[in-house]
Formats: C-alpha cells, sequence, structure tokens
C-alpha cells in the first residue's frame, strides 16, 4: 500500500527540520530553540498540570 503525497511531504518536511536544526546547533554561534523553551513559563506549568490531571 502506497504512503499518500501529503504523508510523504510532511515526513521530509519534518526530516528536513531535524536536520537544518542539528547543523545550526552544531555551528555552536546560534541555538535552535525548542517548543518549550519558546513558551511562556506560566503556559508551561498549566499544560503539564492539566496534562496530570488528565
Amino acid at each position: 500500500m502506497k504512503k499518500p503525497i501529503s504523508r510523504i511531504l510532511i515526513s521530509r518536511t519534518l526530516e528536513l527540520a531535524k536536520e537544518l536544526r542539528a547543523r545550526i546547533n552544531s555551528t555552536e554561534a546560534f541555538q535552535v530553540l525548542e517548543f518549550p523553551a519558546l513558551l511562556n513559563s506560566s503556559i508551561c506549568r498549566a499544560t503539564h498540570s492539566t496534562a496530570a490531571v488528565n
């Protein structure tokens, strides 16, 4: 069974993003922030407390 083209494109895009992050981080001049680092700390706490309840 063949994968739908959208799945292939998303998969390839995620692979490229991962590679780009690794290359940027390897320069030691720049660092790609991960998603939690971009969130306001109060949002992170609220998200973690909600996840613990569910």
